[in-house]
């Protein structure tokens, strides 16, 4: 008999213990309503903002948090609430960018003259955005598969091929911001090995597909290392030198003023022309 209800009590321990994990505990249940009320609460944009937050069941009546989140304000929010509700806590997020964990190369910049970057760490991801050679931007974080997650300066978040950007630290970004460059012109332009490749393939006739140059999209930064009415000696974001038309670019300065000028002369129109293009 004895042995019966020893049998029938292991059996309901069992079941027990398969309900507590098919539903979860109370604790850690109250702690993701928590957590989804300041996702919604504070609008949180997976598009601009990484909370990627979820609670699990911890010893002695506590939760675990685990995941990644960009926004050290929400993850003290979180906490705060989570305290004020009598749920004791252990974070283990990470918050981004760890600049230990990137060497301290948490900086960027396109060296590709079209980057496409990914909605997720996918290879076979949707592309989210597209970004033109010396676009800079932030290194959130680096992925399992070697991929970077990088905020645009427009805010979004997305993930870079590591071959498509040339890492940085403050000091190399500080460097390259400080430099005087050129932008391309729309709707694209030609970076050369050479002036003197330009003039050759000019006098060749060879066609664009074999005169060895490369395509620039519009908005492309590059550094000016020397100028002549003729055209631009650059480096690219990784030190490459080359030259470039100066019928297909200009000083990023002269661009900015003209660009500033115009906002400044018709408002209405230059938001037109810069939704258009």
């Amino acid at each position: 008999m004895k042995y019966g209800q020893n049998v029938c009590r292991s059996f309901l321990a069992a079941l027990a213990l398969a309900a507590a994990a098919a539903w979860g505990s109370p604790q850690s249940d109250s702690a993701e309503e928590i957590i989804e009320a300041v996702r919604e609460e504070q609008a949180v944009d997976p598009r601009t903002v990484i909370f990627e937050v979820k609670a699990e069941e911890g010893p002695r009546e506590s939760v675990i948090l685990t995941g990644t989140t960009s926004e050290p304000d929400l993850f003290s929010m979180l906490m705060t609430r989570l305290l004020k509700q009598g749920i004791r806590a252990e974070p283990r997020i990470e918050i981004v960018p760890n600049r230990e964990a990137l060497k301290q190369q948490i900086w960027a910049t396109v060296k590709v003259p079209l980057a496409e970057l990914l909605e997720f760490m996918d290879d076979d991801s949707p592309v989210a955005a597209e970004a033109v050679m010396g676009t800079p931007m932030q290194v959130l974080q680096e992925g399992s598969t070697g991929k970077l997650r990088v905020r645009l300066p427009d805010g979004r978040i997305a993930w870079a091929k590591p071959d498509d950007v040339h890492r940085q630290s403050d000091t190399t970004l500080l460097v390259w911001n400080r430099r005087e460059k050129l932008v391309i012109k729309a709707p694209a332009g030609r970076l050369w090995a050479s002036e003197e490749a330009a003039k050759q393939a000019q006098s060749s006739g060879a066609s664009q597909t074999e005169d060895g140059s490369v395509l620039l999209p519009a908005g492309s930064r590059l550094i000016i290392e020397s100028s002549s009415p003729e055209g631009f000696s650059i480096l690219t974001p990784d030190a490459k030198r080359g030259w470039v038309s100066a019928k297909d670019a200009e000083k990023l300065y002269d661009f900015q003023a003209r660009e500033e000028n115009a906002r400044r002369a018709d408002p209405v129109r230059f938001l037109k022309s810069v939704s258009a293009s």
